[in-house]
């Protein structure tokens, strides 16, 4: 949020009011089975800042550590080289912030 608040305090608040509010509020998944479907996507895709703010997200909404690494894991079985490097430095990561 930093970030996308330096461009526009605006663009900020439109992404939290809409980009997740809307997105989260929908019917069907819940919030951890949203998030974790989002880390699997991401790590399939290698996009690495977006996996780690949203690995971050998994465990703030409570998903579990074991439950985010098989997210992450399962994304990276679909990835290139790169993504599954992204993924395996984003769990290593992971693992430091819990200690």
């Amino acid at each position: 949020l930093p970030a996308v608040g330096a461009l526009h305090p605006d663009l900020a608040v439109w992404m939290v009011e809409h980009g997740y509010g809307r997105v989260l509020a929908r019917r069907g998944l819940g919030v951890v089975e949203r998030e974790l479907v989002t880390v699997a996507a991401l790590a399939a895709l290698g996009w690495e800042r977006q996996l780690v703010s949203h690995v971050l997200g998994a465990r703030r909404v409570g998903a579990g550590y074991a439950a985010v690494r098989t997210a992450l894991a399962l994304g990276a079985t679909q990835a290139d080289a790169r993504g599954r490097s992204i993924a395996k430095r984003t769990w290593t990561r992971v693992q430091r912030v819990a200690g």
